[in-house]
């Protein structure tokens, strides 16, 4: 009879290699998964911010270039603290309607008509930006800025944007001056 040396099969040592090998791989694929989702999650969140920073100063230039009088109380609120809400700023417009800029759970822009309640549009931030309304005055024109200041970091929030700061500034009452010819 003939013996053959040929081996049919895999020995112990190597099945045991293969099988750290295919952890370490899978190991990676879940780590790299676990941050290419994170870093989404986080890209997702500041674009959703710079949309309602948007949507804010679009607002709020509108508000101030229909305005007539401004009522800016330069007092700061902070998003999302107890509390009632803070009213930061009054606008009155020139069809009788009046503006108020509130901050409380949110920032908040309130329409009123004949002292009554009449839009409310709210705009998202995290808890802790502080929004500051201000009105100030240069070579005879009247100016109101809006200053929102990135929150303090909680949980896991943004580092980058805690103690920044972004402006909206807007002339008052810009749409009712008369054209120059």
């Amino acid at each position: 009879m003939i013996v053959s040396n040929k081996r049919r099969g895999y020995t112990l040592i190597e099945m045991v290699a293969v099988a750290v090998l295919s952890t370490f791989i899978l190991g990676a694929a879940v780590a790299t998964t676990a941050l290419v989702t994170g870093v989404s999650t986080s890209t997702s969140r500041e674009i959703d911010f710079y949309h309602e920073l948007a949507r804010l100063a679009n607002s709020f230039r509108s508000d101030a270039h229909r305005a007539r009088a401004v009522d800016a109380t330069s007092t700061e609120g902070v998003v999302k603290v107890p509390g009632d809400g803070a009213i930061i700023g009054e606008m009155k417009l020139a069809d009788g309607r009046s503006v108020r800029y509130v901050v409380g759970q949110r920032l908040m822009r309130e329409v009123y008509q004949d002292g009554k309640l009449v839009a409310r549009d709210g705009f998202e931030f995290q808890r802790g930006h502080r929004v500051r309304m201000e009105k100030r005055e240069k070579n005879g024109r009247v100016f109101v800025h809006l200053s929102v200041v990135g929150a303090p970091v909680f949980d896991k929030g943004d580092q980058l944007a805690a103690g920044r700061v972004w402006e909206v500034q807007a002339v008052v009452g810009r749409d009712l001056l008369p054209v120059e010819p």
